[in-house]
């Protein structure tokens, strides 16, 4: 079964990767309750679509898996499954497990 925490530990990657390519104040700090998206969040549109495409591809490359993650609906949700790290994480996990 997987844990959370590889969960976390990927999207963290992802966050590493966006942080390097972005300016210092459109960083995201790699905490649990980090915002992602919504009002709260840093992340433009694109700048989310860019960032979940890439958790998807670190997680289905991680487990061999198939999921998807990123979801049209989903991302117009302001405090959806996107919202934040915690709730990405979460919404990951019961995809995987599911």
């Amino acid at each position: 079964m997987i844990k959370k925490s590889e969960v976390v530990e990927i999207i963290y990657q992802v966050i590493d990767t966006h942080n390097s390519t972005n300016s210092l104040e459109n960083a995201l700090v790699k905490d649990i309750n980090t915002y992602i998206a919504g009002i709260n969040g840093s992340l433009d549109s694109l700048g989310m679509i860019t960032f979940l495409v890439e958790v998807e591809s670190k997680i289905n490359q991680a487990f061999g898996t198939e999921i998807k993650i990123f979801d049209e609906e989903l991302l117009i949700l302001n405090n959806g499954e996107y919202e934040s790290v915690e709730t990405l994480s979460n919404y990951i996990l019961k995809e995987l497990n599911s």
